[in-house]
């Protein structure tokens, strides 16, 4: 069950050890372990990814609609037909942080919305989600940072955008954290951005290096945040 992951990692990352190591530090290992049927829904996520950077809509649909068997939160991830229309600027991550202070916000009207259409409706909670909304958004401003505000590579533009969907998505997590789950069909993609940020040659100034340190002791508090919470790691820490 791991083969499209490590396929995706292999063909898409610059650095598919980096990614495969953010994947265990932030915690996606415990999917397959706990979260059989998510897991697996989301391997076939990252099938429809590689067919949308082929060109093969058909496909795409045909991926997100097998993930759909195992676990019905995948339909979300026909927002990826939205990611072209997200400009490629600043302001669209502006307007993300905005979106997701909104979610926040409505949050009691949000999670009734989904609890009606929940397999088992469940209690609003505030337990977690603050980890992984700090990673998102550290690697999201630091790609914007690094890349004055433009993401230039193709496959990389889509991986932003998706993290940024993740970014913007995370603070429902906030308020009822077994909603995370959903959120991690895009928020996997974070470990595929994190190589390049950490890249020497995306920049060479003293205040990329500077950024890239920090980043880099950030996840690493995130990871040793996310192990060192063995209970309940996806509900209540990330």
């Amino acid at each position: 069950s791991f083969l499209p992951t490590f396929y995706m990692f292999w063909k898409y990352s610059i650095n598919p050890f980096v990614s495969m190591t953010a994947f265990i530090g932030l915690g996606f290992l415990q999917y397959p372990m706990g979260i059989l049927r998510q897991w697996l829904a989301l391997q076939f996520v990252l099938l429809a990814v590689d067919a949308y950077f082929k060109h093969k809509n058909i496909r795409v649909l045909f991926w997100i609609f097998v993930a759909c068997l195992f676990h019905r939160t995948a339909i979300l991830f026909l927002l990826i037909y939205i990611i072209h229309k997200i400009p490629n600027t600043f302001k669209a991550v502006e307007d993300a942080a905005v979106l997701g202070v909104v979610l926040v916000i409505s949050e009691k009207f949000i999670f009734s919305l989904l609890n009606h259409f929940a397999r088992i409706p469940m209690d609003q909670a505030r337990n977690g989600g603050v980890t992984m909304l700090a990673v998102l958004w550290l690697i999201v401003l630091a790609v914007s940072f690094l890349n004055k505000g433009t993401i230039i590579d193709d496959n990389n533009e889509v991986f932003f955008k998706l993290v940024l969907i993740a970014a913007t998505l995370q603070p429902l997590s906030l308020s009822y954290s077994l909603w995370v789950r959903a959120i991690a069909y895009f928020s996997i993609f974070v470990c595929f951005l994190i190589p390049g940020v950490l890249n020497t040659n995306f920049a060479n100034n003293t205040y990329s290096i500077l950024l890239k340190n920090i980043i880099i002791e950030g996840i690493m508090l995130a990871a040793f945040l996310i192990i060192g919470v063995p209970e309940f790691i996806f509900y209540n820490t990330i």
